[in-house]
């Protein structure tokens, strides 16, 4: 997005950044990881009134996944069940939708859980901690931009679409999806 970090640009009263990991605290989750590439510059600054967790992302010719994997690396080592991985840039995700989430991996707990919104699929993803494992040790010569949800397919790991009865939070990505997502969220 020109003009600096997508993840910095104001939305409501804070940034887009702030508000999703507020909805990640405010439904419970806990910790709630923060990944960072070397490029986010001020995103940890713009979260400092947040208890939260940072993990930096290497580079690497992993592609777009190897966010989920800094995070999965940076969980405590005390038992985790499961992670759920939320995107920095949907700030129109509701607390609603991830306590959605986590009562249906409260009723399953195995595999993989993904929304579905009326118009499409999305995120948070759920993933137990057999997944987390199967998903850490598959095989990282993959193609690089193969996403988190098509390796839990390729990997043969349980899962299912949970139904999110409105339409997906818009992912942040030009200066006419922020538009949109703010508009979405006056209405």
């Amino acid at each position: 997005m020109p003009g600096g970090s997508k993840l910095l640009r104001e939305f409501g009263e804070s940034t887009v950044i702030h508000r999703v990991v507020s909805t990640a605290l405010s439904a419970g989750l806990d910790p709630v990881i923060v990944t960072l590439t070397h490029d986010e510059t001020g995103v940890e600054e713009a979260l400092t009134d947040l208890d939260v967790r940072f993990a930096r992302v290497p580079e690497s010719p992993e592609g777009r996944r190897i966010s989920a994997f800094a995070g999965i690396a940076a969980l405590p080592d005390e038992p985790v069940v499961a992670a759920m991985i939320l995107l920095g840039d949907e700030p129109g995700l509701s607390p609603d939708d991830v306590r959605t989430m986590r009562s249906a991996w409260e009723a399953n707990e195995s595999g993989a859980l993904r929304p579905r919104f009326r118009d499409r699929a999305g995120h948070p993803v759920v993933l137990s901690r057999e997944a987390l494992e199967v998903i850490w040790h598959f095989d990282r010569a993959l193609d690089p931009e193969i996403g988190l949800w098509d390796l839990v397919i390729r990997a043969g790991i349980p899962h299912m679409e949970v139904p999110i009865d409105r339409l997906a939070p818009v992912d942040v990505d030009t200066p006419t999806d922020l538009a949109l997502a703010r508009e979405m969220e006056r209405h």
